[in-house]
Formats: C-alpha cells, structure tokens, sequence
C-alpha cells in the first residue's frame, strides 16, 4: 500500500493483523479487475489497499458502513472517522489516476452509508453471484456476522474469496465472539467451502 503522508489514520488494526501479507498470497486466484465488497471500512486503510492492489485498472469496489460504531468504537467520533475514509478514498483514488499515467480509469469505489444488513439488501437484486472478493470486517457480535455472512455468500461467485476478521478477537461474551460465528457459518456450508487460510483471519474459497 502507497503510505503517503497525505492519509490519514489513526489505526492500524490492518496492518497489525499482517492482512497484507496474507491477501498478497491469494491475489493470484483472482480475475484480474475484480469486483470487491467491504463489509464496515471505519477509516478505509482496507479499502486504500484494495484499491491499490486488486482493483487494478477497471475493478470496483463497494464499501458498506453505517459509521455509527459499535463495542470496539465507543470512545471514537464516528463523524471524524468517516471523514478521514473520505478523505482518504479519494486520495487513493488520485494517486491509482496518477499512477496509470492520467488515462482515464474506469475503476470505482462506492461507498453505501447503511448498516450491513440494509446496504447488501440495497444491492442484491444486481449483485447475485456478483463479487469476487468479499471481506466481512462489520459488527463483532456473532449474530450480526453470521447474518452478514449468509447474506454476503450470496452474493459472492463461485471461486470467489470470503474474508472474515477479528477471529481471534475475544470478549467476555461469547456471543460477542466472532469465532462463535465464523465456526458455525464454515460447518453449516462445509460442502461448499474451501479454508485457504485459519488465524486472526479466515479465509475460504467458495467452491464452484
């Protein structure tokens, strides 16, 4: 990722989890110019780096965030955050542009300002077995992500990546645990999943 001092980030939670490092491996399964969907982009560090290395010259992107914070984000001012991924999605945008030499880009980011539910909702009459890359990054409670996860598998195609977070996040309620939910979603679709990679992420493959 291009870490001009132009961004503007407060956290680094997507480096710190070596998400990079493991995505890299996995951009070889991917059609060149995919369509990806983020599922919660606080301040859009995921999303800069998708951008600048899937996306490539005609990819999109659709982020989906409410930006109204949850468990985790309590002491944050959510306005400040979604200003800063404003901020720097179009910086990132500007520098893909410069760096394809000024010829126009056909890549997009969309950005859905709704909570996860009601922004796939929004797009799933377009979008069935439409994304190649999904990654799931929302609401920590183990009932809102096996909910995003259903609905996101959806959505996803054949040979498409789905990317969960935070597995290894823990709280004093199990219910709060994302594990609790990843593990239910990866036994429920066992048939029809392939696990790529188990650690402070999951990653699997959706078979075809």
């Amino acid at each position: 990722m291009n870490e001009k001092s132009d961004y503007i980030f407060t956290k680094n939670w997507f480096t710190d989890v070596k998400s990079p490092n493991v995505w890299t491996k996995f951009i070889p399964l991917l059609l060149p110019n995919p369509k990806v969907l983020e599922i919660g982009s606080f301040e859009g560090k995921s999303a800069v780096w998708i951008i600048d290395n899937l996306l490539g010259d005609k990819g999109n992107l659709v982020c989906i965030d409410a930006w109204k914070g949850s468990e985790e984000h309590k002491n944050e001012d959510m306005k400040a955050v979604e200003h800063r991924f404003d901020h720097n999605i179009a910086l990132a945008i500007k520098n893909k542009l410069w760096k394809e030499e000024n010829e126009i880009c056909p890549q997009s980011v969309i950005k859905i300002k709704n909570t996860s539910v009601k922004g796939m909702f929004l797009i799933a009459p377009k979008c069935y077995e439409y994304f190649d890359f999904i990654y799931i990054d929302g609401d920590h409670n183990a009932s809102s992500i096996i909910t995003d996860a259903c609905i996101a598998w959806n959505l996803l195609k054949p040979n498409g990546i789905l990317v969960f977070d935070d597995y290894e996040w823990t709280c004093n309620e199990l219910l709060c645990r994302p594990a609790l939910a990843i593990d239910a979603f990866c036994n429920l679709f066992f048939k029809d999943i392939e696990i790529l990679h188990k650690g402070w992420q999951v990653i699997i493959k959706k078979k075809s």
